[in-house]
């Protein structure tokens, strides 16, 4: 079994240091790497959407330096995972994640994470 993607494409969508060709994922890997191409999909529309709607320059610079790191992350997912093995749920998570980081400012009273250091960090630059 090969992981669907030509040597061309590949190539094209390389990150450095990437392998030119993404090994096949094993079966019992598959729906781990799903709902890490799934969560690193939300995690980049959630900054988008941060960005959609505020104008506070430290929260900007914050949601751009996490969108960065995210849409890496997706890079790296999206080199290992071929279309046709994708979620059919992208556009939900896309739309929920854009939505949460676009109400961030009203979502952050409702939920309280004091384990989690993003969400606290997020929600305490979301309230300034």
């Amino acid at each position: 079994m090969t992981s669907g993607l030509s040597s061309s494409s590949a190539e094209a969508g390389r990150l450095p240091g990437a392998p030119a060709r993404m090994p096949w994922i094993p079966p019992d890997l598959l729906d781990d790497v799903l709902s890490d191409h799934a969560g690193e999909t939300g995690a980049v529309f959630i900054y988008r959407g941060i960005l959609s709607v505020t104008g506070d320059p430290d929260l900007r610079r914050f949601a751009r330096e996490h969108l960065q790191t995210e849409q890496h992350h997706l890079s790296l997912m999206d080199a290992l995972l071929p279309t046709a093995q994708r979620s059919r749920l992208l556009p939900v998570w896309r739309f929920a994640g854009w939505l949460i980081g676009g109400t961030a400012r009203d979502l952050c009273g409702l939920c309280r994470l004091p384990h989690d250091r993003f969400g606290r960090d997020l929600c305490l630059s979301a309230l300034r």
